[in-house]
């Protein structure tokens, strides 16, 4: 099974729920696999509905007969450095502080961090510093909020 496809067998399993499904984040270590699902609900998420999440996960992907072989499975809150994986994400954020990285460099950055300041169709556009720089969602590798944090 492709990763699209565990990933919308896993989404109507999460909504029922009744959490969010952020999105789906897939990574390597060595010879083992990762899958990170982000989940959340208005208010926060427990301890308890994250480990009530998973085991419904894991339970869906056996009665699918979804092999994970050696991938791990992690079910997670979002956390205050919450993974953007839309552009609706993009839009429901806007005004807030985003790290983003590009597939390619763009006008000699690869790496942005600064504010969202709109999103139009496919084209969000980051305030750095004062000075916008636009990008298509297409061109994201990975983003995440990054909220300065005071210390008192």
């Amino acid at each position: 099974m492709q990763r699209s496809e565990v990933e919308a067998l896993l989404v109507p399993v999460v909504q029922g729920l009744g959490f969010e499904f952020v999105g789906a984040q897939w990574g390597q270590s060595g010879h083992t696999q990762s899958l990170c699902l982000y989940i959340d609900k208005e208010g926060g998420i427990t301890l308890d509905e994250i480990v009530k999440a998973s085991r419904q996960v894991q339970a869906e992907l056996a009665v699918a007969g979804v092999d994970m072989g050696t991938c791990q499975l992690e079910v997670s809150s979002p956390g205050v450095n919450r993974p953007l994986f839309k552009t609706a994400d993009f839009e429901r954020f806007t005004g807030s502080r985003v790290k983003v990285d590009l597939r390619m460099p763009q006008d000699g950055r690869r790496h942005v961090t600064g504010v969202i300041k709109s999103v139009l169709g496919d084209l969000i556009t980051v305030d750095i510093d004062g000075q916008d720089f636009a990008f298509e969602h297409k061109q994201v590798s990975k983003a995440k909020l990054a909220p300065v944090l005071f210390d008192r």
